[in-house]
């Protein structure tokens, strides 16, 4: 009777807990008790008499297999979904700017350039493509602006989960202990602790990548990204550092100081590196902004030195080889090899990293991509009105050296009265376009002689990588205050040397330079874009990305139903079969409480008789 009322009262905190996130359907285990020998039978067996029924131990319903399966692919899907998610806000921040699209800011510089190509002398036509080109750079900036605050607004999100993991921790933990405490006996099981420890399990899953194994006294050995994380006696926390020059935080471990993730390793199923959203915020984030020059330029390989191109005539007018200028030839294509091989070792060093960072990162890989189009927008149009040249000068140690200058023979000029020459229109905040300075030159006459001069050039001032103020990246552009300030410096006019003007030469090249291929969108295509399509195969590279992670999400969410649906069917509450449990150890209990009733009637029977 007693096992009859431990089934039932088991049945009835089943049907209690049927609406119980993560509780599991628990069954009471009934086996027989000892038997007593009242003799034995003819042959010599025992003759046993049972003395009932009892409880043995209440399990709980629960497979292990679905629960690994669950967690694994629950975590994937959050990985995805935090990439998917990323990817639609930046598609948000290009797609639209106080309700203006970026790409109306390209068209509109193109067109007030093309109008500029029909009347250069007008300054309405020139004060429109100035306004224009200030319009662009300024949209483009805010733009970048959005999309870096955005990257440290991630900041948060990895602040709150690293939390989260810990108070997760902190909770196996503590459930650790009470488990073991529980069981130690081996009396009874703390089922419905063991459900709370599994519905932080499932939990800590969507955030990292785990590994767990009970052991033989209750607890659970936890592994977060390979790392022991919790067992019965420690917790391993995590804390979030900052790094002072990106302003990016990650999450380390407190006693090793090593961090969380290995963010080299890229995504992979195979290798169990796209699990958990907190790896799918610090992918997709990056680990700093970045811009054009995080983009690696493939180096162009030399062309070997076609024979035909140093075929002269002899005396007899027969063609022959110049062998001594071929040789030279040779020569020079050896030497740019070796200089070719040395760049492309560079190359694949700086590609590697770019592979494991921006290329990695949706949020580095657009801010690099947009940099990189205006970059060359900006330069583009500048080395048309400001051409440079090089030149050979001597060291004081006497030493030649080659030097970029402003092209003043070629250099077009403003309309103005002074004839400005040198006044590119995009300037760099912090550094001159040109630093004027005297120079011993070396000079080549028609005649093939060298000579030294003096002479005053205006030196380019050169981007330099490892400071980003020499760079036209954006947050550093600006427009030239002298041509915003007066339009007719916009240096347009060719000067012709026979005092007349021609503005056909400079618009035209910076008309013609839109259909010229500048760049590819990643350092290992081979598609070279024009600035009209550069933008759109960023946007469709973005938005393939895109559609893939939401594919991935989507997926992960469907097989993740499937498997929860497969987990609840057999670790879950049903309704019917607990009511029709309730009935069966009903019957038994009502069928245990008659031998007692017969019992007592016996017993008033012969107490009655001998009363």
């Amino acid at each position: 009777m007693t096992a009859a009322q431990n089934a039932l009262n088991m049945t009835a905190h089943n049907i209690a807990n049927i609406d119980s996130k993560g509780y599991t359907r628990q069954q009471l285990l009934q086996v027989d008790t000892n038997y007593n020998t009242i003799g034995y039978a003819h042959n010599g067996s025992k003759l046993n008499v049972g003395i009932g029924t009892t409880a043995s131990t209440a399990r709980a319903l629960r497979n292990q297999f679905f629960d690994r399966t669950y967690r694994t692919e629950a975590g994937r899907e959050a990985f995805y979904d935090s990439q998917y998610e990323i990817v639609n806000e930046i598609e948000d921040l290009l797609g639209e700017l106080e309700g203006v699209q970026f790409q109306t800011s390209i068209q509109n510089m193109w067109s007030s350039l093309e109008e500029l190509s029909k009347e250069p002398e007008s300054i309405v036509t020139r004060a429109t493509f100035v306004n224009q080109a200030n319009e662009f750079i300024q949209r483009a900036t805010e733009i970048q602006d959005q999309i870096k605050k955005y990257q440290v607004d991630l900041n948060t999100r990895i602040i709150e989960e690293t939390n989260r993991i810990n108070e997760l921790g902190k909770e196996i933990y503590e459930l650790n202990k009470q488990i073991v405490s529980i069981e130690s006996a081996k009396v009874e099981r703390a089922n419905d602790l063991r459900d709370a420890r599994n519905l932080a399990l499932d939990e800590l899953a969507t955030y990292a990548a785990i590994e767990y194994a009970e052991e033989i006294d209750g607890a659970v050995q936890v592994y977060v990204e390979g790392q022991l994380f919790v067992t019965d006696l420690n917790m391993n926390e995590l804390e979030v550092r900052e790094n002072e020059a990106s302003s990016m935080v990650d999450p380390y471990w407190v006693t090793t100081g090593e961090p969380l993730y290995s963010m080299e390793k890229l995504a992979s199923t195979n290798a169990r590196t796209d699990i958990g959203s907190l790896r799918g915020l610090l992918l997709a984030r990056g680990n700093s902004p970045a811009k054009y020059t995080d983009i690696p330029i493939r180096p162009v390989q030399p062309t070997y030195p076609a024979r035909a191109d140093y075929m002269i005539k002899n005396a007899e007018g027969a063609n022959v080889l110049d062998t001594e200028k071929y040789a030279q030839a040779v020569e020079a294509y050896e030497a740019e090899m070796e200089d070719y091989n040395v760049a492309m070792n560079r190359f694949n060093v700086a590609l590697k990293t770019y592979n494991n960072t921006i290329d990695a990162s949706t949020i580095m890989g657009v801010m690099a991509q947009l940099d990189n189009l205006v970059h060359g927008i900006v330069t583009g149009i500048n080395d048309r009105l400001c051409p440079n040249k090089e030149i050979t000068v001597i060291d004081e140690a006497g030493n030649e050296t080659t030097m970029l200058v402003l092209d003043e023979d070629n250099a077009p000029v403003g309309m103005d009265d002074d004839q400005t020459m040198g006044e590119a229109l995009f300037d760099r905040k912090a550094v001159d376009r040109y630093t004027k300075t005297t120079v011993a030159m070396l000079v080549t006459d028609d005649e093939g002689n060298t000579t030294t001069q003096i002479k005053d050039v205006y030196k380019y001032n050169e981007e330099n990588p490892s400071s980003n103020y020499s760079l036209f990246t954006l947050g550093e552009i600006k427009i030239n205050e002298k041509i915003l300030n007066d339009y007719s410096k916009l240096p347009l006019s060719e000067n012709s040397n026979g005092g007349d003007f021609s503005y056909a030469g400079t618009v035209k090249g910076m008309i013609d330079m839109w259909d010229e291929p500048f760049s590819t969108l990643t350092p290992y295509t081979l598609t070279r874009y024009t600035f009209k399509n550069y933008y759109s195969a960023m946007i469709g590279n973005l938005g393939n990305d895109g559609n893939t992670y939401r594919m991935m999400s989507e997926n992960q969410q469907t097989m993740v139903a499937q498997i929860d649906v497969t987990r609840n069917n057999y670790a879950g509450v049903a309704q019917d079969e607990e009511l029709s449990n309730l009935i069966k150890y009903q019957y038994s209990y009502n069928a245990a409480s008659r031998y007692f009733n017969v019992i007592n009637d016996m017993l008033d029977t012969l107490l009655s008789m001998f009363a």
